[in-house]
């Protein structure tokens, strides 16, 4: 009873930690779109988000990317074996060392042809984006090789580095973005190089930090069977999960491609507002699992079950509501936010937006039943029905562009489609190989989930109509409207969308951080 409580505290103060970085990060990284819309032009902008998506695709994945990672970790740790702890490390290191080689090659075949060929770009800007891809592809794989550092100090539960380097990485691009006009020469190329300067910089932090504080850090040589044996075991987890990433991202990217090809960069420049907006939904809502993972992988390993489900039920919950916090305000002021955010809004964002966040509704969801796949290790058919449900978004998405002529922002309703149709794949294959108790997950999740969702989007659009009837400044009542709207969710969620027991939980964890 005492070891739970000890962990329920600790998930509490990674919390915080995590809750603090994202304050911190999003009023940052909001901030420096704004400036960086202004400085590079809507262009420029759309450029970046086009060529050099692949810095923000492994940014955004890099947590999921780094789980693989995080769960052999959190399995020794259970387990209390620092020397099979410290051969999955090192073997970390050499598996994102393949899969780095493996990366480059494939990128830079298949990048440099669709930059050529496919896209649309003018001939003047041509040398800028071939030097912001380069730069990209370097980011990226310095990322890669970030992941085992990154993923040891998940596993500890060190939230609090965790926190300050994401905030040391937020203030960093603030501050490039901020000397940027003083530079002369070509700002985009000079961005995407101040760019790849911060990544490296976090590595090292990472690096160091992890060299000085963990042991099973340090380089060592093992045997060569053990090393062949838990490199053989690793690299097949590690390999799906790098597959199902890519995937993902590629269908991300894929659809960026098919914007330009059917829009233009003005078409880009919106994607890119709106994916940093949903980077911030997205991040936020995915601390809550970073803060339960451990102890949920934990808890796996040591074969207690109930508590594996309890904790992996609950950060479902946690994360459909937080987002519903955040998504339904932003939805019904989505013209004064961008508006008050950007000052001049690019074309298509506010469409675009509308539609992500239908999309972001369902996503929400995937992340607690992934988390299953990785705590039992069998990946292979999860990714394989992955790779062709949401695979499906691409062809779905160009033929409705380009046989029926379907407005732009047909590509996020599509990818909402095929992520709910993905939802109910991978919750029948989540049954049939590993005894998944999709009644709890329908219980505890997705029926409370849903049943708050049109609840707030109801309590939300009365209120609306309310205050269309006042004339008074824009800005006062767009303010005065997300307020109330957060109180009201806030009571609804917290009385109706929680049970009895969960409900005393938050009360207990309060009461302890008062003391």
């Amino acid at each position: 009873m005492s070891n739970t409580k000890s962990s329920n505290i600790q998930i509490a103060k990674n919390s915080i930690f995590l809750y603090f970085r994202q304050v911190v990060t999003m009023l940052l990284s909001l901030y420096t779109s704004r400036v960086l819309l202004h400085t590079l032009g809507v262009d420029d902008l759309g450029l970046y988000g086009l060529v050099g998506g692949i810095v923000a695709m492994f940014a955004s994945l890099k947590t999921m990317f780094t789980v693989s990672v995080q769960r052999f970790l959190n399995i020794e740790i259970g387990n209390g074996n620092d020397r099979d702890l410290s051969i999955v490390f090192n073997v970390s290191v050499l598996v994102n060392l393949a899969i780095a080689v493996f990366f480059l090659v494939v990128v830079e075949m298949g990048g440099l042809w669709l930059i050529e060929n496919k896209l649309h770009i003018s001939q003047e800007r041509m040398v800028a984006a071939n030097w912001v891809f380069q730069l990209s592809v370097i980011a990226a794989i310095v990322q890669i090789f970030n992941v085992p550092f990154d993923a040891d100090i998940i596993a500890r539960e060190r939230m609090n580095v965790f926190a300050l380097v994401s905030v040391f990485d937020a203030f960093a691009k603030l501050i490039i973005v901020l000397l940027l006009p003083f530079f002369g020469g070509d700002r985009l190329i000079i961005y995407s190089l101040l760019m790849l300067f911060v990544i490296c910089m976090n590595f090292f932090v990472n690096v160091l930090y992890c060299h000085f504080k963990f042991p099973e850090s340090h380089l060592l040589r093992f045997p060569f069977p053990e090393i062949k044996v838990k490199f053989k075991e690793m690299f097949a987890f590690s390999s799906w999960a790098f597959f199902g990433n890519v995937i993902f991202a590629l269908v991300n990217e894929g659809i960026n491609v098919l914007l330009n090809i059917f829009g233009n960069l003005a078409a880009n420049a919106a994607r890119t507002i709106t994916y940093q907006v949903r980077s911030v939904l997205s991040n936020v809502v995915s601390n809550v699992y970073i803060a339960v993972k451990p102890q949920t992988i934990q808890s796996y390993a040591r074969k207690e079950m109930d508590r594996f489900y309890k904790l992996m039920f609950m950060g479902g919950k946690v994360v459909g509501y937080m987002y519903l916090l955040l998504a339904i305000p932003l939805f019904f002021t989505l013209n004064e936010i961008l508006f008050l955010w950007l000052g001049t809004v690019p074309n298509y964002a506010i469409g675009f937006l509308s539609a992500c966040l239908l999309y972001q509704f369902v996503r929400v969801l995937h992340q607690s039943v992934g988390m299953f796949f990785i705590a039992i290790g069998k990946l292979k058919r999860y990714q394989i029905t992955e790779f062709f449900v949401l695979g499906s978004a691409l062809p779905l998405s160009y033929i409705g562009l380009k046989y029926f002529e379907m407005p732009l922002y047909w590509v996020f309703l599509v990818m909402a489609f095929s992520e709910l149709m993905n939802l109910f794949a991978i919750l029948l294959l989540a049954k049939k190989i590993g005894n998944f108790e999709i009644k709890l997950f329908f219980e505890n999740v997705l029926l409370p989930y849903g049943m708050m969702g049109v609840l707030c989007l109801f309590s939300a659009f009365l209120l609306k109509c309310f205050f269309s009837l006042f004339s008074i400044n824009v800005i006062l009542k767009t303010f005065a409207f997300i307020a109330v709207v957060l109180i009201v969710q806030v009571l609804l969620l917290f009385f109706i969308g929680f049970r009895k027991e969960e409900r005393n939980l938050f009360v207990s964890i309060v009461h302890f951080k008062r003391k």
